[in-house]
């Protein structure tokens, strides 16, 4: 990260003046720091085999049932996803306690705006405030990092294992406004975002950008076999905007291979974009620039993990990046803490979020549970019992809930409480004595979260798949040219506005290949109120279309819009 990231800089810095039409007059841009080594392609399961993606999704996520936001599951739980991730945030400020990056209200916000980003996104994934959020006196990390030693000063001397780590500064450095750390890296899962010059929405959109990265999401413009920018890359190098185009005879040992599998960012979930920063209006790309065959290149400008002059065009994962984050948190996060019981070192930390309880507490036995999230006692038609003389405490982050299977019987002792989890150090799936940890057999806690069977099914294909198994399928005589809905790539992406609205919304959208588009209103009970764009074939291009929303009440809606197979969904407010 350290020599690499200063080489990227210069070279994008030089280059983006070369090629002055696709620059912007702007004041400020979004600069992130974070540099793919080409050397790391060993850490990316899906190069060259994309097919892998989907399968991960069909574990991880139930296949079909839960990839998109429609009306049926609205109002899906947070404790649904299949991934919940501990967070530690880290808010800097001078030495003498000024100049703070963001104020505590800021950062509730903050976090909880980045998980509505990642629910609305359908991402699978949500996360959870291991323990309170700590303030650093530090004028070095707040304002004076000038280098990667400042850096990684900052990661080291401020981390919370076993935690995402959010390192919120007040300016930034020179040459970036966001950096993270791939999770194949030394000092993984943590990030950093200075907030100097942007708006909170901007500094929100840059820590899910961040955060993409710490879970191996790369940029859209990446050039992940050489140095420098998929834009200026060879034929044999370059990701193409078809994204059925294949390695010709000339490319040696990747010959026949699709080009959008091995180059740019590796996925054909997300279209090839030449470098950062590309020439935009509206968030929608307007340049004239051209691939190594002649095709116009249309960046993915409202993906997260594109580099845009106004961080807030960022708006969207694939379905493709969906997956690689599950591959990810699976592979790098199944760590043990060496505080957990025994028989629940298998257990990958990230699922350990919640607990039920179910079984006997005798006499002399005592039970402390301390959980960040949910502690559920008997659920379902199991029983929870506490005879006489024994005891159990119960902390939860979030919630307990007590099913008419819990008994606290004559005698024993039981308390529970919910609260700000403050102690790091106390929080594990659960903390006991070692009374208790011999009467598991009769009291057993469960963690919530992906099973241990679907965990190790993931891994299985992961580990098939980092020893390069699924490279000849492309070749196999009986395949065809997957299309964007058998890949989970977007057909299409758009935008509303204004949002809250009043008697217009403007719904802006582009078709990246010829397909049918419909286009339809949803109130909060999944009722159809406006049909907005009857299902029409259209052509591959940018679209505006206007509906009027004066006769409905104020309050909140859900605008679908729907291609073949998939769909997307963005709230609406209605205001007046």
């Amino acid at each position: 990260m350290k020599t690499t990231t200063l080489t990227f800089l210069t070279v994008f810095i030089f280059l983006a003046n070369l090629h002055a039409q696709e620059r912007e007059s702007r004041t400020q841009r979004f600069v992130c720091g974070t540099v793919f080594n080409p050397t790391d392609i060993v850490h990316l399961p899906h190069f060259g085999q994309n097919v892998i993606l989907e399968q991960i999704l069909d574990i991880t996520m139930g296949g079909q049932q839960r990839n998109t936001l429609d009306a049926s599951n609205i109002g899906i739980l947070p404790g649904d996803v299949p991934f919940h991730i501990p967070v530690k945030i880290w808010v800097y400020r001078d030495d003498n306690g000024t100049n703070t990056a963001l104020s505590d209200a800021d950062v509730q916000f903050l976090f909880a705006e980045v998980n509505r980003i990642f629910a609305q996104n359908n991402t699978g994934i949500q996360f959870y405030m291991k323990c309170a959020v700590e303030h650093v006196n530090s004028t070095r990390f707040n304002r004076n990092i000038r280098n990667d030693n400042d850096l990684d000063a900052m990661f080291t001397t401020h981390h919370e294992p076993f935690a995402l780590n959010w390192h919120l500064i007040h300016t930034n450095p020179p040459d970036w406004y966001g950096i993270a750390v791939f999770p194949w890296q030394r000092n993984n899962f943590r990030f950093a975002v200075g907030f100097s010059g942007w708006s909170l929405n901007e500094v929100i959109n840059i820590t899910v950008h961040e955060i993409g990265h710490t879970l191996g999401l790369l940029h859209t413009h990446e050039n992940i076999r050489q140095d420098g920018f998929n834009g200026f890359a060879g034929r044999c190098f370059q990701e193409s905007v078809s994204r059925s185009r294949r390695q010709g005879i000339n490319c040696l040992a990747t010959v026949g291979r699709r080009k959008c599998e091995i180059n740019g960012d590796a996925l054909c979930c997300t279209e090839a974009a030449p470098w950062g920063w590309v020439q935009e209006s509206g968030c929608v790309y307007i340049g004239r620039g051209t691939d190594n065959w002649g095709d116009r290149w249309r960046p993915p400008l409202r993906n997260f993990m594109s580099i845009v002059s106004s961080p807030l065009c960022m708006t969207e994962f694939t379905r493709g990046q969906i997956a690689v984050m599950h591959m990810n948190i699976i592979r790098w996060m199944d760590l043990a803490a060496p505080v957990w019981p025994i028989f629940l070192l298998s257990f990958p930390w990230y699922n350990l979020h919640s607990i039920s309880l179910s079984g006997i507490v005798n006499s002399g036995e005592n039970e402390t549970f301390i959980v960040p999230l949910r502690v559920e006692a008997a659920l379902g038609n199991s029983t929870y019992t506490i005879n006489s003389g024994g005891s159990v405490n119960i902390f939860a982050g979030e919630s307990i809930v007590l099913s008419p299977g819990f008994h606290a019987k004559a005698g024993s002792s039981f308390t529970a409480r919910v609260g700000t989890l403050i102690d790091c150090s106390s929080i594990s799936p659960f903390s006991s004595t070692a009374n208790s940890l011999t009467s598991r057999s009769e009291s057993t806690p469960i963690a919530v979260g992906l099973s241990q069977e679907n965990t190790e099914k993931a891994l299985s294909i992961i580990t098939r798949a980092l020893n390069r198994e699924f490279m000849d399928v492309e070749h196999d005589e009986i395949a065809t040219e997957r299309t964007s809905e058998d890949c989970g790539c977007r057909n299409f992406s758009f935008s509303i506005s204004p949002n809250p609205a009043n008697d217009i919304v403007t719904i802006d959208y582009t078709l990246y290949a010829d397909a049918p588009i419909g286009v339809n209103l949803y109130n909060m009970f999944g009722q159809r109120v406006k049909e907005i764009l009857p299902q029409q074939t259209q052509m591959a291009g940018h679209y505006s279309i206007q509906a009027s929303i004066s006769n409905l009440a104020t309050g909140t809606y859900f605008i679908r819009i729907t291609s073949g197979r998939q769909s997307e969904t963005l709230q609406l407010v209605i205001s007046r």
